[in-house]
């Protein structure tokens, strides 16, 4: 979950709120509420598309602005 949350940005918003919001006394149960939010099918998924991304094809545009 730290490589999608830090690295890509790829969770809700919401989902960040309650990761900072984790209180170490309730920790077992604030860490379970937090996996059934953020599947482990969904994480996979998060890094399924960036690899599609990175591996994609690059391609650059150039743009040419002529002025008379």
């Amino acid at each position: 979950m730290y490589f999608v949350a830090k690295e890509l940005n790829g969770l809700p918003d919401g989902v960040y709120t309650m990761i900072r919001q984790i209180d170490s006394e309730n920790l077992k149960n604030d860490i379970e509420d937090l996996m059934k939010l953020v599947t482990h099918s969904y994480l996979a998924k998060i890094i399924k598309t960036a690899n599609k991304i990175d591996e994609g094809t690059k391609t650059l545009i150039l743009a040419e602005e002529l002025v008379d």
